[in-house]
């Protein structure tokens, strides 16, 4: 079967369409000093208000930055100053089709997350993951940080490792040790330690 060009040439447009559409996952709602996006195959962007966020893409602020990110699912990311955060996987189709997902690597630093559709209609398919544990939310407003083990000389700002605060509704942490059920105005840690219990 012969496709005719014009046919052809409308589903590599569809196609290509649907691709880009399934690895957009949101866009940049506020920018403030030095903000970076390294992009999935390389590329080192600085971004503005209105810039489209992809999945694979990872956004750095430097020490004095912030940014606040929107998610396609109506979800609210601010990111502190000095963090990285990966968008690992994000999938939302425009409603609750049970296909949805978002899974972010917070690499370093700390975000308040409000979360979207996915949070709340379906919440075991939204994860934030760091070096030491998983962060589960249960449809939540709450602010994760991250606290990597210092280098030579330098001074952390905490005991290093996986903290998350609690302002409304639940979280977890979990690590292969346990799990720990996190309230409203509850803070859990799991320390840098391979395999570590959260408290």
């Amino acid at each position: 079967f012969a496709m005719k060009p014009l046919s052809f040439s409308v589903f590599l447009t569809l196609a290509l369409s649907a691709a880009v559409a399934q690895a957009d996952a949101g866009r940049f709602q506020f920018v403030y000093g030095d903000v970076a996006v390294t992009h999935a195959d390389g590329r080192r962007t600085v971004p503005n208000k209105g810039d489209r966020l992809e999945v694979g893409d990872v956004v750095a602020t430097g020490a004095m930055a912030q940014t606040q990110l929107v998610m396609n699912d109506g979800g609210l990311i601010a990111m502190r100053p000095d963090s990285r955060m990966r968008i690992e996987v994000f999938r939302f189709t425009g409603k609750a089709d049970g296909s949805e997902q978002g899974v972010f690597g917070l690499l370093q630093g700390g975000f308040r997350a409000i979360t979207g559709l996915i949070g709340r209609v379906n919440n075991d398919n939204y994860k934030i993951r760091t070096a030491t544990a998983t962060i589960g939310i249960r449809g939540t407003d709450h602010e994760a940080l991250c606290i990597a083990p210092p280098a030579p000389g330098e001074t952390p700002i905490g005991p290093p490792g996986t903290y998350d605060k609690v302002n409304l509704g639940k979280t977890y942490l979990e690590t292969p040790s346990g799990r720990l059920e996190l309230a409203g105005n509850q803070v859990g840690f799991v320390p840098a330690v391979v395999n570590a219990a959260p408290v």
